[in-house]
Formats: C-alpha cells, sequence, structure tokens
C-alpha cells in the first residue's frame, strides 16, 4: 500500500519534469509570441504544476474529489500529449524540421508516464479508508525522528573487527 504510493508520487515528479520540459521546449523553439497558442501554453505551465501538486496532497490527504479532478486533468493532459504527437509526426518536415526529435521523445515519455500515473491514481484511491494516511504519517514520522523501524543488532559476530580508516 504504501509502496503503491511511493511510487505514485515519483510518478508524480517524473510527470512534473517532462511536462515542464516540453512545454520550455515548445514554448522557446516553436511557438511565436504574435501566436494565440503560445500564451495559452504559457497559461497551461502553472496550472499543469498546480494539478500535479494537487494529486500530490489528494493522495496525502485521502480527499477523493481532489483525485477525481487530479485524474480528469491527467486524462486532458493525455489528450494534449496525443494530439501534439500527431501534430509534431504530421508536420515534422515543416514547422517541427529543427526540432522534433527532441519534443516528440518529451511527448511520447509524458504519455507513457501519463498512462502509468493514471494507473497508479486508481490504485492509491482504492487504498483510502484502508489505511493509507497512517502509514504515510507513520513512515515520515520515523524519517523525521531518524529512527529505525526495528532495532539492528551488530553487523558481525566478532564486535572488536578492525576497520580501514
Amino acid at each position: 500500500m504504501y509502496a503503491s504510493y511511493q511510487i505514485f508520487q515519483c510518478l508524480i515528479k517524473f510527470d512534473l519534469f517532462f511536462w515542464i520540459g516540453f512545454t520550455v521546449q515548445f514554448l522557446w523553439l516553436v511557438l511565436e509570441k504574435n501566436d494565440w497558442e503560445y500564451y495559452v501554453t504559457l497559461a497551461a505551465l502553472p496550472l499543469s504544476v498546480i494539478l500535479l501538486i494537487e494529486g500530490h496532497l489528494a493522495a496525502r490527504y485521502e480527499n477523493k474529489w481532489m483525485m477525481a479532478t487530479f485524474m480528469s486533468g491527467c486524462i486532458g493532459a493525455l489528450v494534449y500529449f496525443i494530439y501534439k504527437l500527431y501534430k509534431l509526426l504530421k508536420y515534422r518536415n515543416t514547422d517541427y524540421a529543427a526540432v522534433w526529435h527532441s519534443l516528440t521523445t518529451f511527448s511520447a515519455i509524458a504519455i507513457f508516464l501519463l498512462l502509468i500515473t493514471i494507473v497508479f491514481t486508481i490504485i492509491v484511491m482504492r487504498n483510502f479508508g484502508r489505511g493509507l494516511k497512517n502509514s504515510i504519517a507513520r513512515n515520515t514520522n520515523h524519517a523525521r525522528s531518524g529512527s529505525q523501524p526495528f532495532h539492528r543488532g551488530p553487523m558481525s559476530m566478532n564486535p572488536n573487527r578492525m576497520s580501514i580508516d
């Protein structure tokens, strides 16, 4: 249960990297400031960061409504990246000739990660009310205090062994 939560958190961080990476490349390398899509993409960048923060908070506090809006936002992002990938491949010899390799890589990885994120969103959401919040709290308390969840004994049978300094 806690392992799926940690994988979900890791996926959110990867999503953040690839979403921002794709958007920054698209803004600086492709779009012109007189294009309407430039401003829509510029406005979508902070909204996508907020969406990912919402997913993190929804899982941490077991909020089903926030998780549902996060999942719908991920589906919207999935549609966006599929559309952009289609457009990149369609116009790769004209409009996107200089950058289609990197943008295609970033959008394909973002699509793959979004599909996995949606699956783990469902897995984490199914663990709501089953002790996930307690497990998160217990593990964050152990991390803050620096304590181990169990006592570790000596590493060897000979407590007077020599060490290399």
